[in-house]
């Protein structure tokens, strides 16, 4: 049930509205949550700013797969929108060289580079 109720705010007009309870759910329970939880907040681009160290925590350390990697690219469309806000670029960096899984490297890099 929560995981449906983030994904229906993906792309809705009212997750800016809804920013404070989206970006709690990146401390959910369930690593589906969480995962999606980031993709919802990712797409909020600068709004999202605040939910960076909660990103990067996601990043560093979800024994969830699928929550590392959408949280590596919220941090992509984050830093994107917000260039001068550079603090997920090490993370991002050490996820690119150190993650477990080679689809989250492989988005860790890809976030870098929307980053540029």
């Amino acid at each position: 049930m929560r995981k449906k109720a983030i994904e229906s705010l993906i792309h809705s007009d009212l997750s800016a509205h809804l920013f404070p309870e989206m970006a709690a759910t990146l401390k959910d329970s369930d690593g589906e949550v969480r995962s999606v939880a980031a993709t919802a907040v990712g797409n909020l681009g600068a709004k999202a700013e605040p939910a960076v160290p909660a990103l990067i925590a996601q990043l560093n350390s979800d024994k969830t797969k699928e929550a590392r990697e959408t949280a590596a690219r919220a941090l992509g469309r984050i830093g994107k929108a917000v260039p001068a806000n550079r603090s997920a670029v090490k993370p991002l960096q050490k996820a690119a060289a150190e993650d477990a899984d080679a689809v989250t490297r492989t988005v860790a890099l890809g976030a870098l580079a929307m980053m540029d």
